[in-house]
C-alpha cells in the first residue's frame, strides 16, 4: 500500500509540475542540487537513495528527486527550488521571497486545513506540514524558496528535520 501511495504521489507531482518546455538537466546545472544533494538526503535518512535526473520546468524552477525501494514500501524525496527570477516570472508570482513563502504557506494551510509547524535553524524561515503519508517543508532561503516533500508517512519527524537541515547552498561550504 505504501508503495502505491508513493507512486501516486510522484505521479501527481509530475502531472502538476510538467509544463511545456520542461527539460531534464545535468545535476551541476540544477539550482535545486546546489541546495540539497543525494549525499545529503542519504546521510539524513540513513539510507542510500537513487537519484533521478533533475528537471528544469522554467528558468530558475528546478526539481531534484530521490527514491529508495525497500520491503515496507518506496521512499520518495522531492526538493524544488525557485530562484528570484522564477518567483517574479512564474505562473504564481511575488515581488519578494518572503511574500512568496507566505503565499505558499497560506495557500497550503487554506487548501489542506493543516497548521504549519515552525522549524528552527532551517533557512531564514521554515515550516512543516504533516499529512497522512506525506511530509512537506517550505523554506525561505537567502536567494529563493525551497519546497521539500517526503513520503511515506513512516519516515519520522526527526528524519524529516534532518533532511531539511541539510538544505544549504553547497558552494557556501
Amino acid at each position: 500500500m505504501a508503495r502505491n501511495i508513493v507512486r501516486s504521489f510522484l505521479m501527481v507531482m509530475s502531472v502538476l509540475f510538467v509544463m511545456p518546455g520542461a527539460s531534464v538537466i545535468a545535476a551541476e546545472q540544477a539550482a535545486c542540487a546546489e541546495w540539497l544533494t543525494a549525499e545529503d538526503v542519504s546521510k539524513a535518512l540513513g539510507l542510500e537513495l537513487q537519484t533521478t535526473d533533475p528537471v528544469e520546468y522554467s528558468p530558475g524552477f528546478t526539481l531534484c528527486s530521490w527514491t529508495k525501494d525497500r520491503p515496507e514500501g518506496q521512499i520518495g524525496v522531492n526538493f524544488s527550488f525557485f530562484t528570484m527570477e522564477a518567483i517574479r516570472e512564474g505562473m504564481i508570482s511575488a515581488e519578494s521571497i518572503p511574500e512568496y513563502f507566505d503565499m505558499h504557506v497560506s495557500s497550503h494551510r487554506d487548501t489542506t486545513g493543516g497548521e504549519p509547524q515552525q522549524l528552527e535553524g532551517i533557512g531564514k524561515r521554515a515550516v512543516l506540514f504533516t499529512e497522512d503519508h506525506l511530509w512537506i517543508v517550505m523554506i525561505e532561503l537567502e536567494t529563493g524558496f525551497g519546497h521539500l516533500s517526503l513520503s511515506p508517512g513512516d519516515i519520522t519527524r526527526e528524519q524529516v528535520e534532518a533532511v531539511a537541515k541539510q538544505v544549504r547552498r553547497q558552494s557556501a561550504e
